[in-house]
């Protein structure tokens, strides 16, 4: 996702056309932000229930 920030046109499958790029619109910026929330997520829940015990308890 990020590294359609370095491109200047896009190609459309459907047809041979390509298209150049303008501005990153809102919809972009959702869609950036929502793949960040999900990675974020992921790497919370994959932490071991151990380590999250001992943050919930103060324990160092």
């Amino acid at each position: 996702m990020i590294s359609f920030l370095f491109e200047s046109k896009v190609t459309s499958i459907y047809s041979e056309t390509s298209t150049f790029v303008a501005e990153y619109g809102p919809g972009y910026w959702l869609w950036v932000a929502c793949a960040s929330t999900l990675l974020l997520g992921s790497i919370v829940a994959a932490l071991p229930t151990e380590f999250l015990d001992q943050e919930r308890n103060g324990a160092p």
